[in-house]
């Protein structure tokens, strides 16, 4: 929905942060226009709440989940929604372990129970991969026990990027797979069963 800084040659961005790296260079390519985008980036979630508390902005990028709280509760034009990326979801463990297999839903759950630690995103945090995992490891019935107290190998991670001393301690990480690729540490990357 548009504000004042649309008329004064500025654009006002509230994005998620995972967007960032697209939303910038963007705003690199606008500035020779005229154009100046001015974004400002949060966690996906907080996009929805900052825009519910009518924080002004011009355009809005989060989650499709989030965009469409938004529009049913008229905050964003439904009609001007678009779907700019996909985002997919990967397996990588530590450099010198064997690649998991993960080709059947059947293995993908073996590989999780076997795993001496897993990593991956805090749905807490409201991040699309944590939360998509937390539906999918109640689907597969894992639920319980990667949030046991006592299953010390499940530990979560509050921010969505890889780091070091998480690929040193954790032998097999769920994780978005724009960051498994970039993590050094990480091999054996591969994608979800198809059923998923």
């Amino acid at each position: 929905m548009a504000t004042t800084s649309a008329r004064t040659g500025e654009i006002r961005v509230l994005s998620a942060a995972a967007m960032r790296e697209i939303v910038v260079e963007l705003g690199e390519k606008y500035a020779p226009t005229g154009i100046k985008l001015v974004p400002e980036f949060t966690r996906s979630p907080l996009v929805r709440d900052r825009i519910g508390d009518r924080e002004p902005f011009d355009i809005a990028v989060t989650t499709q989940a989030r965009i469409g709280e938004l529009a049913k509760a008229n905050k964003v034009i439904a009609e001007t929604v678009i779907a700019l990326a996909r985002s997919h979801i990967g397996v990588a463990v530590k450099s010198g372990q064997p690649k998991p297999d993960i080709g059947s839903v059947a293995a993908f759950k073996r590989a999780l129970q076997t795993a001496r630690s897993i990593a991956c995103a805090d749905p807490a945090f409201g991040t699309a991969s944590g939360l998509y995992l937390a539906d999918l490891f109640a689907r597969l019935g894992l639920a319980a026990e990667l949030k046991s107290e006592n299953a010390s190998r499940w530990r979560r991670r509050r921010r969505g990027s890889c780091r070091v001393r998480s690929c040193r301690q954790r032998r097999s990480r769920t994780w978005p797979a724009t960051d498994c690729r970039d993590c050094r540490r990480a091999r054996g990357r591969s994608r979800w069963p198809t059923a998923f």
